[in-house]
């Protein structure tokens, strides 16, 4: 059963209930007031009989023939027989007087009694001495008859209110659970696919108005999270492909030089040595493109970090000195402010700078400027990398952060990959609570510049 059936029929149930025991009421109000006034005439019948009048109205008169001509009086005799002094109703078409027993006359003695029959009588007696009683009776039929009509008017009235109560609630609940109806529409368009639906919006305020807000923020929400999870999955494929495509490279390479030893007889000692050297080359290369997706397989899976207290200024220096002694053609130059102390993972931080002076080596020649500055500005420690190489277009710069972003530059390495070297170290300073930021350097090639909190009582 739907719920604006059920909603019309339990209202139209509580008007039946609330209508039928107004009736009731009604009808036995209104009968126990005829009742109460029939009783008054009977009583002011017989106390006028005594020459006690019980009112004080005028219009009460203290002769019975003076009252109400529809009180009956008789005497009851000893015998049980009943002397009829005066009928009830018209002089012309009267009542007959009703049949009554000693057992009745002597319970209306004490109090009001109802006689059946074909005219219902209502009566009242009072002992007159020697076995004698005065009977007042009054009939029914004249209150039957009202209450009759009243139960026949009223029987009409609720089947009225019943149908035009009814219809007017089946017209409210309909045109409020509409919205209801456009609810279960929308949710089973979206279930079918049209995230592009929306609930729409009910009065504020109301229930529906909250539940269509709640189920359009549930929507909003759920759209976000498949729009994140179709990028999710986007970026995964394009992912997998650029690090298929990193791998596919050394792997031909290891490949064919594995041919050519294959033949090693007719190959000279140079070329020989020079296959193994590509082959030790290749394979490094291999291992660090492996251990890089390992770093960040674990960086994504763990993305938290033990805090120490780290001599940033240290591992810089370190870093930079290397790239200084190892490449002797180069020109490095390295200003470096002492006792620059961060909170952070070392060997995070460590393996920040060596992507760092790795990309310096990999991407600019070996005669290529480079300067390296590390200092201290307010709570934060900054690590500006300069080099005169090729740079990175501006368009091209959060690629280069992102993993195995590609482009055919010439900084780019063969193939045009950037590989995971800054994703590590976006990643890793991300997760100190740093930034980094590419940008063109004063040498004419790149600027990567790194700002991370300083620990407490470093900042100046």
């Amino acid at each position: 059963m739907k719920l604006r059936t059920r909603l019309t029929l339990i209202a139209t149930l509580v008007i039946v209930v609330a209508s039928l025991f107004i009736g009731v009421y009604s009808a036995a109000a209104t009968r126990s007031n005829g009742i109460s006034q029939i009783d008054a005439s009977l009583t002011q019948v017989l106390a006028a009989t005594r020459g006690t009048p019980t009112s004080t109205s005028p219009k009460l008169a203290t002769r019975a023939d003076d009252l109400v001509v529809a009180v009956a009086l008789g005497i009851a005799l000893p015998d049980g027989s009943i002397t009829v002094i005066r009928q009830s109703g018209s002089v012309y078409d009267p009542l007959p007087f009703p049949k009554i027993t000693q057992r009745q006359t002597a319970a209306a003695l004490r109090d009001f009694i109802n006689i059946g029959g074909v005219t219902p009588y209502r009566l009242r007696a009072h002992d007159l001495g020697d076995g004698l009683s005065l009977i007042a009776a009054m009939p029914l039929s004249g209150l039957n008859q009202q209450m009759s009509k009243l139960i026949t008017s009223s029987a009409i009235l609720v089947l009225i209110i019943i149908v035009v109560g009814g219809s007017l609630i089946w017209w409210i609940v309909r045109r409020n659970l509409r919205t209801v109806d456009q609810m279960i529409d929308t949710a089973t368009a979206i279930a079918g696919g049209d995230l592009a639906r929306i609930v729409p919006r009910a009065q504020e305020g109301t229930e529906l108005g909250k539940l269509g807000s709640a189920l359009n923020e549930m929507i909003t929400s759920l759209r976000a999270s498949l729009q994140t999870r179709a990028d999710s999955e986007a970026q995964m494929r394009k992912f997998l492909g650029d690090a298929s495509h990193e791998l596919r490279t050394p792997l031909t390479v290891i490949k064919g030089y594995a041919e050519i030893l294959k033949g090693s007889d007719n190959l000279t000692i140079e070329q020989r040595q020079r296959a193994v050297a590509r082959l030790n080359a290749e394979s490094a290369r291999m291992e660090a493109l492996i251990n890089g997706l390992l770093r960040l397989t674990r960086l994504d899976e763990k993305p938290e970090i033990s805090y120490s207290l780290v001599d940033f200024s240290a591992v810089v220096n370190d870093f930079a000195h290397d790239l200084k002694d190892q490449e002797s053609g180069r020109e490095v130059l390295i200003a470096v402010e002492e006792d620059v102390f961060v909170d952070g993972d070392e060997s995070l931080l460590a393996q920040v700078v060596a992507n760092l002076m790795a990309n310096i080596r990999q991407h600019t020649a070996p005669a290529v400027s480079v300067s390296v500055n590390l200092k201290v500005d307010g709570d934060q420690a900054i690590l500006i990398v300069d080099d005169a190489g090729p740079g990175i277009p501006a368009d091209q710069r959060t690629l280069a952060l992102s993993r195995f972003g590609r482009l055919e530059e010439s900084r780019s390495r063969a193939g045009g990959g950037f590989g995971l070297g800054l994703n590590i170290v976006a990643q890793v300073i991300s997760l100190h609570q740093g930034a980094i930021i590419l940008d063109q350097s004063p040498l004419g090639g790149l600027r990567t510049l790194i700002s991370v909190p300083v620990a407490a009582g470093s900042a100046s």
